[in-house]
């Protein structure tokens, strides 16, 4: 068995490409992942608010728009399902006359403002842009119900941490998400400011 796998495992030689300048790259076969499970997506907030199905990986694929007046400045984001369909699911821009990043999230790609309808949450930074934080459409805790029953919600934060060439090159991350119950709901989780 071991000299058969090892005639299996014989290196290709790579191909040299005339039309290409500089040196030739050997390929690597990358293991890819497989497609989303089949998501039918019947209401858009609902699905794009709860929690994926336990065991279940959604692969999703973000992409960015800078075309447009204005869009080199503020760009538009996109996040479609990654399957055979390309489904819509969220976009998101940057807040003009914000200090720090500051991004509206909405269930359409043409909607993106704050009192539309659409408008699901926001996502928002520190002022180094090394602390990020999600919120759903809720109230400021500052200008909420005296009951707080409209304050909004976190629902992810992300930290980022500087490496030693400062802000350029690549970081690591943390991510925190809120946990869930014995229902498969997300606990909710409402800062007083």
């Amino acid at each position: 068995p071991k000299a058969a796998e090892s005639e299996e495992e014989t290196p290709e030689t790579p191909q040299k490409n005339s039309n290409k300048k500089g040196k030739g790259k050997k390929s690597k076969k990358t293991k890819e992942r497989p497609p989303s499970p089949v998501i039918e997506v019947d209401n858009l907030e609902e699905f794009v608010l709860r929690p994926a199905p336990q065991g279940v990986t959604i692969k999703c694929r973000v992409t960015r728009d800078k075309k447009g007046m204005d869009r080199g400045l503020y760009p538009t984001y996109y996040l479609h399902l990654d399957n055979d369909k390309k489904v819509f699911l969220l976009a998101g821009r940057k807040r003009k006359k914000s200090k720090t990043s500051n991004y509206l999230i909405s269930i359409d790609p043409t909607d993106l403002s704050r009192g539309g309808e659409n408008f699901i949450g926001k996502l928002r930074s520190n002022l180094m842009g090394t602390k990020f934080t999600v919120f759903d459409n809720g109230m400021n805790p500052d200008r909420a119900n005296a009951d707080w029953s409209n304050v909004r919600q976190e629902l992810s934060a992300v930290v980022y941490e500087t490496n030693v060439l400062g802000f350029k090159g690549p970081r690591k991350m943390t991510v925190i998400i809120p946990g869930m119950n014995s229902d498969n709901e997300r606990v909710p989780i409402r800062p007083r400011n």
